[in-house]
């Protein structure tokens, strides 16, 4: 059967389109992503802006098209942080299903988080008990788990985009703004590092643009040539800091 599968985020919606075979592989055929930033202008408000989803709406369109030339019989698709937190958002999924017959659905962010899991199990197979923190436009998912078995699942309003509409006003930000902003975060963090202190696990992995880019440039601060493999890549928590403060 060929799947299609449209994920549709604060800043960037993505498509994946793929032969589903026995025993759930997954073969992959076609994979986009385009920058639509659906939340931009909107987050603050709790509600999805015009121009956001005018350009929303083009994505779709041009992914609509892609998966009728490519004959998929079957379509999963789904919204996340900035729709499932806009007054409007409702109102969009319904005009995309009827402009263009895709099914997609609103997801919690319970239900990210465990998809976001699993996700990083099928690239990833580990049976040890693991952390994995992901960083969207408009929120942040933790979960905790082992093998297939989800122990603990969060969703934080911590997204890149949501934040820096809320906190930043300059570029580069004021001093006052980058301390409101981890003033902010930390507040919002307690009570998931106080639940993930009750469990036990040996790894912590990243999955999203955001983590992805945070550890390239922290490797490149300290190396002169890209790493070999970008999978085999770390960060520490005091390389976090130092890059943080040299963004800032």
């Amino acid at each position: 059967m060929t799947l299609g599968i449209i994920d549709v985020g604060t800043n960037s919606i993505h498509l994946l389109v793929g032969i589903l075979g026995l025993h759930g592989t997954f073969h992959v055929i076609r994979k986009e992503r385009e920058l639509a930033r659906l939340g931009d202008g909107g987050l603050a408000a709790g509600r999805l802006a015009r121009p956001a989803m005018r350009r929303a709406m083009a994505v779709l369109a041009r992914y609509a098209s892609v998966m009728r030339r490519l004959r998929v019989e079957r379509v999963e698709a789904v919204a996340t942080s900035a729709v499932r937190d806009a007054s409007n958002g409702r109102a969009f999924v319904r005009r995309v299903r009827a402009r263009f017959g895709i099914p997609l659905r609103v997801i919690s962010g319970r239900e990210e988080a465990r998809l976001a899991y699993l996700g990083v199990l099928q690239a990833r197979r580990t049976a040890q008990p693991v952390v994995i923190v992901t960083i969207g436009g408009g929120s942040a998912q933790v979960v905790h788990g082992e093998g297939l078995r989800l122990r603990y699942a969060a969703s934080v309003p911590l997204g890149g985009a949501r934040l820096a509409q809320r906190f930043i006003r300059h570029d580069p930000p004021a001093p006052e703004e980058v301390e409101a902003l981890r003033r902010a975060a930390e507040r919002t963090w307690r009570p998931v590092v106080r639940a993930l202190r009750r469990h036990r696990w040996r790894q912590a992995l990243g999955s999203s643009a955001t983590i992805s880019q945070l550890i390239m440039a922290a490797y490149l601060r300290r190396n002169r040539r890209l790493p070999r493999s970008k999978r085999q890549c770390s960060i520490s928590r005091q390389s976090l800091r130092e890059l943080t403060a040299w963004l800032a």
